[in-house]
């Protein structure tokens, strides 16, 4: 490791340095997720947040491969991986983290991305345009109206809870007791 530079299972800070810990894609890039989770956990400050978003996930460990092969970069540089839907959260708890909300791959932009806010919308309401047709069920899925946030946010829970895709990306919130 070149100097000044450190591995995420030993950060050069001092204990309860961070109000936020914040990742981007890389709990599952690290060797050792419960060691990686206890070293963010020291240096968040008592009460802090660990975010981390854009994470893969697959179904089965059969879906691996599947993955792999379907990621952009991996035949390039190798490296990715992904974890089972419990794994993080439970890495997270046996870390010390209280687990806050676990986002699935339809629940926030940062996950259902590359998909737009128009197809994901439409993606949520297909089941209540095959009974109520294109119009009605866009202005029901409006998110303008506390309605259609909510008709929304439950369509989207369905669909990341049904969602099997290998590498699908799911976001953690938790926080430190």
């Amino acid at each position: 490791m070149r100097p000044g530079r450190a591995g995420g299972e030993a950060l050069p800070f001092p204990d309860g340095t961070f109000d936020v810990v914040f990742t981007r894609a890389v709990l599952h890039h690290v060797g050792d997720l419960v060691g990686f989770c206890r070293e963010v956990r020291r240096v968040l400050k008592p009460g802090g947040r660990f975010l981390a978003v854009r994470e893969h996930v697959i179904s089965r460990l059969e879906d691996l491969p599947v993955f792999h092969a379907a990621h952009p970069l991996h035949r390039l540089c190798g490296g990715e991986h992904a974890c089972l839907p419990g794994e993080y959260p439970r890495a997270l708890a046996a870390a010390g983290f209280e687990v806050e909300r676990v986002m699935g791959s339809f629940d926030t932009p940062v996950n259902y991305y590359p998909l737009t806010a128009d197809d994901w919308r439409a993606k949520c309401m297909a089941p209540c345009m095959k009974l109520l047709g294109y119009r009605v069920s866009m202005a029901l899925g409006s998110e303008r109206h506390a309605l259609g946030r909510l008709i929304l946010r439950r369509r989207a829970r369905r669909l990341s809870e049904r969602d099997q895709t290998p590498g699908r990306l799911c976001t953690l919130l938790a926080r430190k007791g």
